[in-house]
């Protein structure tokens, strides 16, 4: 995972201690990019980006942490809302379309985790993951299609 802390002048420190995080590394990896590119994109040049990860006694913590522009505590609770956006002429500037901290939310629910956000205006913002230590088995119920489907597949590999 590359981060362009460089291009902006940026000063940024990963830092995760070891331990294991189940899910899917693919999920994993997407929702810890888009937490560091939208605090790119918050933080002017000269500014500091921090994501550190530490080993709790039930899960894992990932904190990441900026000393950019910050949020307004009443755009908090719809910051993870589809299509959302704080500053709408970012998108232009900056890229994006709204659905990053969305996708996020939905990508820790699917994991039984949690995001929460602290921001102050001016000063930066904090965005802390909490993943369970063990995940806990989930029952889907496939459609007729999807299990005629899986049972193509599991005579095929017979």
């Amino acid at each position: 995972m590359r981060i362009p802390f460089e291009r902006k002048g940026i000063r940024g420190k990963i830092n995760l201690e070891k331990g294991v995080i189940w899910g899917d590394r693919d999920l994993l990896l997407s929702l810890l990019y888009n937490l560091l590119d939208n605090a790119v994109k918050a933080v002017e040049e000269g500014g500091f980006i921090l994501m550190k990860g530490r080993k709790l006694p039930q899960g894992y913590e990932i904190k990441v942490v900026d000393n950019g522009r910050g949020i307004p505590q009443e755009e908090i609770a719809r910051i993870t809302e589809a299509f959302y956006m704080v500053d709408k002429s970012r998108s232009r500037k900056e890229g994006g379309a709204g659905i990053g901290m969305a996708l996020c939310q939905k990508i820790i629910t699917l994991h039984q985790g949690e995001l929460k956000i602290d921001s102050k205006l001016g000063e930066g913002t904090v965005i802390r993951l909490y993943f369970p230590g063990k995940m806990q088995a989930v029952k889907i119920k496939a459609t007729g299609e999807q299990k005629a489907e899986y049972e193509k597949q599991e005579n095929k590999n017979r």
